[in-house]
Protein backbone atom coordinates (compact mmCIF):
# COMPACT_ATOMS: atom_id res chain seq x y z
CA UNK A 1 0.00 0.00 0.00
CA UNK A 2 1.26 3.33 -0.94
CA UNK A 3 1.23 5.52 2.29
CA UNK A 4 2.31 8.65 0.22
CA UNK A 5 -1.27 8.24 -1.74
CA UNK A 6 -3.56 7.69 1.37
CA UNK A 7 -1.91 10.83 2.80
CA UNK A 8 -2.46 12.76 -0.21
CA UNK A 9 -6.26 11.62 -0.75
CA UNK A 10 -6.73 12.16 3.43
CA UNK A 11 -5.36 15.73 3.66
CA UNK A 12 -7.53 17.43 1.22
CA UNK A 13 -10.85 15.95 3.13
CA UNK A 14 -9.31 16.78 6.37
CA UNK A 15 -8.73 20.28 4.98
CA UNK A 16 -12.10 20.68 3.76
CA UNK A 17 -13.62 19.08 6.53
CA UNK A 18 -12.05 21.27 8.92
CA UNK A 19 -12.71 24.52 6.52
CA UNK A 20 -16.59 23.05 6.60
CA UNK A 21 -16.07 23.14 10.15
CA UNK A 22 -15.05 26.98 10.62
CA UNK A 23 -17.58 27.91 7.95
CA UNK A 24 -20.70 26.12 10.24
CA UNK A 25 -19.10 27.96 13.39
CA UNK A 26 -19.60 31.37 11.52
CA UNK A 27 -22.47 30.79 10.23
CA UNK A 28 -23.86 29.89 14.14
CA UNK A 29 -22.24 32.54 15.48
CA UNK A 30 -23.44 35.16 13.13
CA UNK A 31 -27.06 32.95 14.08
CA UNK A 32 -26.53 33.86 17.83
CA UNK A 33 -26.04 37.11 17.12
CA UNK A 34 -28.75 37.55 15.37
CA UNK A 35 -30.89 36.11 18.04
CA UNK A 36 -29.15 38.31 20.90
CA UNK A 37 -29.66 41.61 18.49
CA UNK A 38 -33.91 40.10 18.91
CA UNK A 39 -33.64 39.52 22.29
CA UNK A 40 -31.89 43.33 22.97
CA UNK A 41 -34.22 44.84 20.89
CA UNK A 42 -37.33 43.37 22.34
CA UNK A 43 -35.74 43.80 26.16
CA UNK A 44 -35.05 47.37 25.03
CA UNK A 45 -38.76 47.84 23.87
CA UNK A 46 -40.15 46.78 27.39
CA UNK A 47 -37.77 48.98 28.83
CA UNK A 48 -39.41 51.71 27.24
CA UNK A 49 -42.57 50.73 27.61
CA UNK A 50 -42.38 50.40 31.42
CA UNK A 51 -40.88 53.42 31.73
CA UNK A 52 -43.64 55.24 29.79
CA UNK A 53 -46.15 53.23 32.10
CA UNK A 54 -44.31 54.62 35.25
CA UNK A 55 -44.26 58.08 33.63
CA UNK A 56 -47.96 57.85 33.10
CA UNK A 57 -48.51 56.15 36.84
CA UNK A 58 -46.98 59.01 38.24
CA UNK A 59 -49.13 61.67 35.98
CA UNK A 60 -51.86 60.25 36.93
CA UNK A 61 -50.79 60.14 40.74
CA UNK A 62 -50.15 63.82 40.29
CA UNK A 63 -52.98 64.39 38.90
CA UNK A 64 -55.05 62.57 41.53
CA UNK A 65 -52.94 64.82 44.51
CA UNK A 66 -53.74 67.94 42.41
CA UNK A 67 -57.63 66.89 42.38
CA UNK A 68 -58.10 66.56 46.41
CA UNK A 69 -56.05 69.37 47.18
CA UNK A 70 -58.58 71.64 44.91
CA UNK A 71 -61.33 69.75 46.73
CA UNK A 72 -60.06 70.40 50.17
CA UNK A 73 -59.63 74.02 49.24
CA UNK A 74 -63.37 73.87 47.93
CA UNK A 75 -64.64 73.10 51.22
CA UNK A 76 -62.73 75.33 52.98
CA UNK A 77 -60.61 72.96 54.64
CA UNK A 78 -56.48 74.20 54.62
CA UNK A 79 -54.68 71.07 53.26
CA UNK A 80 -51.16 72.22 55.35
CA UNK A 81 -52.15 71.89 58.63
CA UNK A 82 -50.54 74.51 60.87
CA UNK A 83 -47.30 72.72 62.33
CA UNK A 84 -47.46 72.76 66.22
CA UNK A 85 -44.29 72.17 68.58
CA UNK A 86 -43.49 69.07 69.66
CA UNK A 87 -44.84 68.03 66.05
CA UNK A 88 -42.44 65.75 63.85
CA UNK A 89 -41.78 66.74 60.66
Amino acid sequence: MDWNAVLLAIIPLAGAGIGWLVIQSYRRSDERQERLRVIYKELAEKAEKRAADAEAREERAWAKARAYWRLLVEHGIDPVPPIEDGDDL
